[in-house]
This record gives C-alpha cells, structure tokens and sequence, in this order.
C-alpha cells in the first residue's frame, strides 16, 4: 500500500533531494512539496496525504506554528520533523505537539526511510540521543482523537456538541476527556483549554 507524503521546506535544493530519494522507494508517493506554510496547507486541502514532513526553519510562519496549524486541520494526518537543527527545546515542543518523528537533515537516508516506515505503521519514532532530554510526558502525548477534543473543548463545545461533530457517543466523549484530563494533570475544562494552549496543543489562532 502505497504512503502518500507532502514535504515542506523553503530551500529548493532540499524539496527536490528529498523528494527524489523519496521517490526511489517503491512504497512512497510524494502528492506535493511546498516551500511555505501557507502553500502547503492548501495542498493540504486539497490534496490530503498520510504524512508531512515539515521543516522548522521556514519564513513567515514557524514550523512549530505549522504542525498546529496541520494537527487543527487534518488530525489524521500524522507529522514529521526534518530539520537542520534539533535543539532540546524545539526537539520537546515539536514532541509536546503531538510529532510523529524528528529527524535532521544530515541522518542517514535509510534512517529516514525507515522512520517513515515506522511512523505509517502508527508508530512514535524517538531517536536515542533525544531520549534523554525528552520527559514522559513527551513520549506520550495527547493522541490525535484527544487533541482533536481538547481543540473543541477551547471552542466553546459542549460533550454533546463534540459527539455530534465527531460522530461519537457523549459516553465515549466523556471517557476521552476524562483521559486527556489525566495526561495534563488538570482538574477541570477551564485547566484543560489554559494548559493546552500553553504547552502548545493549539494556538488562539487555531480558534477563529
């Protein structure tokens, strides 16, 4: 089964060797490449794929700013790293948002490849000299499903209103928001919403 993939980045040389070592793998389709954010999320739109691959350095918009902007628009869609630098802070923010893998632009090939592989599969790839500055909580972020929750609840929606805009029972919202209640350690909505926006789960932005 094929993996459809969108690159961002804003250095032309960088788009076309990843995509053409991305291409050489029988099992990666690349459905676009985009050298700014707001392209890229209009292909988003229009063309949805399983991954992006996005880099932090890009003009305008950050890329931390991005993979919120991606993560409030296609929850499903799952998000990668590769970057020229993996600082620990922006290696924790991106992981505190919820990324799939980080990878630099000087890792190997197969490395990458692999990583994708790995995140397709559903997995949460952690390279071991980010380990030790990535707390628990890193390692398990608010799933997909719970952020998509946390975004509503910051909107102003009620668990009746959730489960009709997600197509779930109001038992099995309530059970996810009990659930993220755990993860952030908070006690109430009101926590929830000023946690989520301070650990970065979503941006004031995200709700207009």
């Amino acid at each position: 089964m094929s993996i459809r993939i969108g690159i961002v980045d804003n250095h032309p040389v960088v788009l076309l060797g990843l995509r053409t070592l991305l291409e050489e793998q029988a099992h990666f389709v690349i459905a676009w490449t985009a050298d700014s954010a707001d392209q890229a999320l209009e292909w988003l739109a229009e063309r949805p794929v399983d991954i992006v691959v996005v880099d932090l350095r890009m003009p305008e918009v950050s890329g931390l700013d991005l993979l919120r902007q991606i993560q409030s628009r296609a929850p499903q869609c799952r998000r990668v790293v590769l970057s020229a630098y993996a600082y620990p802070q922006e290696v924790k923010e991106a992981y505190r948002l919820g990324i799939n893998a980080y990878f630099t632009k000087d890792d190997p090939i197969e490395d990458v490849v692999d990583g994708l592989q790995r995140v397709a599969g559903g997995d949460v790839v952690i390279k071991a000299e980010h380990q030790s500055f990535i707390e628990d909580d890193f390692r398990n972020p608010l799933s997909p499903r719970e952020r998509e929750i946390l975004h509503l609840l910051a909107k102003g929606y009620s668990n009746k209103m959730i489960a009709s805009e997600l197509t779930l029972t109001q038992g099995t919202v309530k059970a996810h928001v009990i659930r993220l209640f755990q993860k952030l350690n908070v006690h109430s909505r009101t926590e929830a919403i000023k946690k989520g926006l301070k650990e970065g789960y979503f941006s004031v932005d995200d709700l207009g």
